[in-house]
């Protein structure tokens, strides 16, 4: 499924879904849809081809991605196969991937043939000229101090001064390395608010993001403060929500890239709060929301997603989960048997599954696929 994602004439490009979410309430005047490359699911995408043992797709997407950066060093949103950016936002972990995948292929030790440094210094420039608060998270909709994007960058930055020190450029190296450790004595300052309020008896957990305007000269650093607006909300609902009760699992990928320990007390608290917040019990399985008051997906009736609904659980936040209980030495057969239940009849991921009880009528089930992007490239390699 991974390997069909791939385009046939622009060696390396892997799409996010040949599916669009909710094709049937689209029409042709919408250009958009998953049939588009992001740097953050195409290296997850070739990342978990390389786990399967198959790393020549990802030397292409390597290639590729080196001949898609910007001038600046930054990569745009997403950009369609021949490399024409679609959207034109600027997601900090969308510019530390590429690096990350430079550093593992360096760790499977698969020689490239061609010199990848050029497109690491790049971006680890602009991740510090331009960080560290994103303009937009992973979710694409905030911008603000975020945890998973915060985790992104300083382990991109750790593998770039190492791909560095091995031109014998111990200044640059060094630097890059104390600018990598300036984020990661902030990360609690930053995105642990100290005011929780969603479970009882836990006032320290890591928020969704900590919102602020990156060209505010003096922005906002407090997660205990600022609001967070949600557009995809029906008309009539609150849009705006205090930040520190707004949360979500990304803080998850600290423990994914080594920079926080799995049983850390802030980390432990969290999946608490997550657990108590977002996650849903299906048959096959748990599941997790993006968030709470997530307005992404089937709309309460079944109906489709157009600008507005309610979000669902999404598949791929099982495999997140997995991962961590792997580094912290929990079950992880109950996550893999879980994501392969959320599959179709024909084993393909859902971006989303149904997260109510049963709606026969509108073809919707509890822990099954609803009308979102199927097969979602993320979930497969997760």
């Amino acid at each position: 499924m991974l390997l069909a994602h791939e385009d046939k004439t622009y060696p390396g490009a892997l799409i996010a879904s040949m599916a669009i979410p909710w094709g049937e309430a689209k029409d042709d005047q919408d250009q958009g849809g998953y049939h588009l490359v992001w740097t953050r699911d195409m290296v997850s995408s070739v990342a978990g081809l390389v786990a399967a043992g198959e790393t020549d797709t990802a030397v292409r997407s390597l290639i590729y991605l080196a001949t898609s950066q910007q001038e600046d060093g930054g990569f745009a949103q997403n950009f369609w196969v021949d490399g024409e950016p679609y959207w034109k936002g600027m997601q900090l972990d969308e510019i530390a991937f590429p690096i990350l995948l430079a550093w593992l292929l360096h760790q499977e030790k698969v020689p490239l043939n061609f010199d990848i440094y050029p497109m690491i210094l790049r971006a680890a420039g602009y991740l510090i000229r331009h960080g560290p608060a994103t303009q937009q998270e992973r979710w694409e909709e905030n911008s603000g101090y975020s945890p998973s994007t915060l985790a992104a960058n300083i382990a991109a930055l750790i593998c770039a001064a190492q791909f560095v020190r091995r031109t014998g450029d111990e200044a640059t190296a060094q630097f890059i390395e104390e600018y990598a450790d300036f984020l990661e004595s902030h990360i609690e300052d930053w995105t642990v608010t100290t005011e929780g309020t969603l479970v009882p008896g836990i006032k320290q957990h890591y928020i969704r993001i900590t919102p602020t305007d990156i060209n505010h000269p003096q922005p906002n650093e407090n997660p205990n403060q600022g609001t967070v607006v949600i557009a995809n909300q029906p008309a009539g609902q609150p849009r705006e929500f205090p930040a520190k009760e707004i949360v979500d699992g990304g803080f998850l990928q600290l423990v994914r890239y080594g920079i926080r320990q799995p049983n850390d007390p802030i980390i432990v608290d969290s999946v608490k709060v997550i657990d108590a917040v977002l996650k849903v019990d299906t048959p096959v399985g748990p599941c997790w929301h993006r968030y709470n008051h997530d307005g992404y997906g089937q709309q309460e009736n079944g109906d489709p997603y157009t600008g507005w609904g309610k979000g669902r659980a999404w598949p791929l936040l099982t495999g997140e989960r997995g991962h961590y209980e792997l580094a912290i030495g929990g079950d992880v057969k109950t996550y893999i048997k879980a994501m392969e239940g959320f599959a179709s009849h024909t084993c393909l991921l859902p971006e989303q599954v149904w997260d109510e009880v049963d709606k026969p009528d509108v073809h919707l089930y509890l822990g099954k696929p609803t009308g979102s992007a199927m097969p979602l490239m993320w979930a497969h390699a997760e």
